[in-house]
């Protein structure tokens, strides 16, 4: 039943889904401007992002100091935000009358508990709607689809942004499936990834297989893991062999590597 209503879905509505899927594909976001005292940490909690995933992004390989001024380039973000050791301290009003204790009479024990401080909340600006945290690592969770070097990494910038990893492989090795998973796209409907295949899996993670010679999963069946569901290719713009892997959380993608045994 449900693999006839997904042939009544309309193309168009297929092609708008995976627009946003692959967004992260482009070189969309901001540049962050350190401020004094501010670190990694604090700024990627500002913006939803991983620590590991900024570091990689900017070529951070060690923790460090970030001088004041240096530019953080945020992926997906739209606008620059405030981390907490920036945020504006409120003081007192200097019109405020100070109270004075009576030497007469002791000051009134009161029987309510102390509340507890809690952080400063951030205010969103109006439509921004409120950033999803980054997944818990859990290293393993995914299989590698196939065995080969790797030619790019999650992060590398030249000749272009990369949001997943591209591993070497001769044409027509057997890519197997990364999780267990349903089959949301099967097609060659995006020229710039030739053939690819998408996986849905649980927890809101996708996985995306591009540059496949020929494929085997149809749109709307389930795959096991490590199950072949195509065969790796040559990517469209005539470079060599290889198979582009990508792992995206809400959409987002991650640095695969940090999934994978």
């Amino acid at each position: 039943m449900k693999l006839i209503m997904l042939k009544r879905i309309s193309p168009f509505f297929l092609l708008f889904f995976l627009s946003l899927l692959l967004a992260g594909c482009s070189t969309s976001g901001i540049y962050h401007p350190v401020q004094s005292g501010e670190t990694l940490g604090q700024i990627a909690r500002a913006y939803g992002r991983s620590e590991t995933q900024l570091a990689r992004v900017n070529g951070i390989s060690s923790p460090q100091a970030l001088p004041k001024g240096k530019r953080l380039f945020i992926p997906g973000a739209t606008s620059v935000r405030r981390t907490t050791s920036t945020s504006p301290v409120a003081q007192p009003s200097a019109s405020a009358p100070k109270q004075v204790a009576s030497k007469s009479a002791p000051l009134p024990v009161s029987t309510k508990k102390p509340q507890k401080k809690t952080a400063p909340v951030l205010s969103q600006k109006s439509g921004e709607q409120k950033v999803k945290s980054p997944p818990k690592v859990v290293q393993g969770r995914f299989a590698w689809p196939l065995q080969g070097a790797l030619l790019r990494r999650f992060g590398d910038q030249i000749p272009f942004p990369c949001k997943g990893v591209e591993i070497a492989a001769p044409p027509g090795t057997p890519v197997l499936a990364a999780a267990d998973g349903r089959v949301i796209y099967s097609g060659d409907g995006i020229s710039s990834f030739g053939n690819m295949i998408i996986l849905q899996h649980e927890g809101d993670f996708y996985t995306v297989y591009a540059f496949a010679q020929k494929i085997f999963a149809q749109i709307g069946s389930t795959v096991r893991q490590k199950e072949r569901i195509a065969l790796s290719g040559v990517p469209p713009q005539g470079r060599s062999p290889r198979l582009y892997f990508e792992l995206r959380h809400h959409k987002e993608p991650v640095d695969p590597t940090f999934y994978l045994p």
